[in-house]
């Protein structure tokens, strides 16, 4: 069994040694590019006026006050695949492994609350919006039965082609950068915010995508993000056939 590392790495879990083989790095300044653009959609939604989804998507606490009020209609979406399960959790409480066997490391200092989630509760991925730490840890994973919040990055990414597990791991089809379009293997085609569509550039046919949940801005037009496995950006979209 194969499984990638989030630095490009493939693991061969079956092998009595495990095998790294790394893949072709993205340029560096290909890189650079995609960190200029996000921080230009960053700007564009600072000018939103959006402030209940701002205060909700950059305060932790709010959020976790506001939760049980608003618990089953908070984080909607368009697509099934953007709940997902934390079947297994490290002893320490620093790494999650999801359905899909992507495993996600917590910061150190939400572990503590990590050690009490179960495999039967409901995680979103969102993006990470606090200025201190969404630079290494870019999403956050929000516990929907306990309302607990962990930043997070994508330690390793998810298996490929495991029958298994194929509602939660999807791959672009098709993509229209014009009319700003995505078609998945599954068939669903997803509507992009307008903001995201310099960051949608660095998206390209058959790279895999983990589906995620918008907390922020434009989330009644656009509730899901899609997360590119092979640079972790996001864009933020619509399931709309």
């Amino acid at each position: 069994m194969f499984f990638l590392s989030a630095n490009g790495c493939a693991i061969d879990l079956d092998s009595s040694r495990i095998q790294c083989i790394q893949e072709t790095s993205t340029p560096t300044l290909a890189s650079e590019v995609l960190q200029e653009d996000e921080k230009v959609r960053d700007i564009l939604d600072d000018q939103n006026t959006e402030p209940l989804a701002k205060a909700f998507s950059e305060n932790e606490e709010d959020i976790e006050q506001y939760f049980d009020q608003h618990r089953s209609t908070y984080y909607s979406t368009t697509h099934r695949a953007s709940f997902h399960k934390p079947i297994n959790t490290s002893k320490d409480g620093r790494d999650v492994e999801l359905e899909d066997q992507s495993i996600w490391q917590v910061h150190s200092w939400d572990a503590s609350k990590v050690k009490k989630w179960k495999s039967f509760h409901t995680i979103v991925i969102a993006p990470n919006k606090n200025i201190f730490t969404k630079g290494s840890y870019p999403y956050k994973l929000i516990n929907l039965d306990t309302g607990h919040i962990a930043k997070a990055y994508m330690k390793f990414t998810p298996v490929f082609n495991d029958p298994n597990i194929d509602i939660y791991v999807h791959w672009i089809d098709e993509i229209d950068y014009f009319n700003r379009l995505i078609r998945l293997d599954d068939g669903s085609v997803w509507s992009i915010a307008w903001a995201d569509g310099n960051v949608m550039k660095h998206f390209d046919r058959y790279n895999i995508v983990i589906i995620g949940t918008n907390d922020g801005w434009y989330k009644g037009s656009y509730p899901n993000i899609l997360i590119c496995v092979k640079n972790s950006a996001y864009i933020r979209g619509a399931v709309i056939h």
